[in-house]
């Protein structure tokens, strides 16, 4: 009898560890960045520890980036992330400097990045219950189920060009505290050096520039949860630089301080 209870009570206890040991596993697991896919080959990723991973050596489509991870882009080298399983992609440009903060898990839904600088283009799943903020020197993105381009050239262009969706927009003094906050909605952008900070309709030139130079090559943001398809697959990036855009035009074309929009200069997106 006293053997057929040490069983049972064995049997109870490796049910509680196993059970036990599920829970845990659930609670941390996270949300996963892949890198998807690399146009050109001068890209790397610094690790939190300092290790240096160079792509094509230590480095491969379909690895995670993790947590603390920032991410390098050469002059002609562009990359294309994806959160896995929520779906959201994202696309860093040409000369980017991009760091991972904080990926979601089971008891904490938030995923906070840094733009150090560049540009990068969003398409955040809408509905999954996951909250995401995309912070430069200057600015901060608090966003939800939105599609953006967040471009950061430091002390001339913090700018933001909403394509669907909303974001809250904080401007940041030099010492990293708000001091002014607004919304963005579809088809506006703002930009944090502005003397005028506020929202500000964009042109449909400015709209079909950010359609043409800012395409995903491999993902594509229909297959993003929440994104209804709007128009063909993309076709990739343009293959003609643009042409200097008249004197006193918005940053959505080139960047330039003082502007409202996010600087698309000429160059690989």
């Amino acid at each position: 009898m006293k053997k057929v209870v040490s069983i049972a009570l064995a049997l109870a206890v490796a049910a509680g560890l196993a059970a036990n040991t599920a829970a845990t596993g659930a609670a941390a697991a996270t949300q996963r960045l892949i890198l998807e896919f690399v146009q050109g080959s001068e890209l790397s990723v610094a690790e939190a520890d300092g290790t240096r991973l160079v792509y094509g050596a230590d480095l491969r489509e379909g690895d995670p980036i993790p947590v603390g991870g920032i991410i390098r882009t050469g002059a002609d080298t562009s990359a294309e992330l994806r959160l896995d399983p929520n779906g959201s992609i994202m696309k860093l440009a040409a000369q980017g400097t991009f760091s991972v903060k904080n990926l979601a898990t089971v008891s904490s839904p938030q995923n906070a990045f840094t733009l150090i600088s560049g540009k990068i283009r969003a398409v955040l799943a809408r509905d999954s219950g996951q909250s995401y903020t995309f912070s430069t020197a200057t600015a901060v993105l608090a966003v939800r189920g939105t599609e953006f381009l967040l471009s950061f050239l430091p002390g001339r262009d913090a700018s933001v060009f909403v394509k669907s969706g909303a974001v809250e927009f904080e401007k940041l003094d030099a010492e990293g505290k708000a001091v002014a906050t607004i919304g963005v909605s579809a088809s506006q952008q703002a930009n944090a050096f502005a003397s005028d900070f506020r929202a500000q309709p964009a042109t449909p030139a400015e709209i079909a520039i950010f359609n043409r130079q800012n395409q995903f090559q491999k993902l594509d943001p229909r297959s993003v949860p929440g994104h209804e398809p709007d128009g063909p697959p993309p076709q990739g990036d343009s293959p003609t630089p643009m042409l200097p855009p008249p004197a006193g035009s918005g940053a959505l074309k080139n960047g330039a301080p003082g502007g409202n929009g996010p600087g698309v200069p000429g160059g690989k997106m």
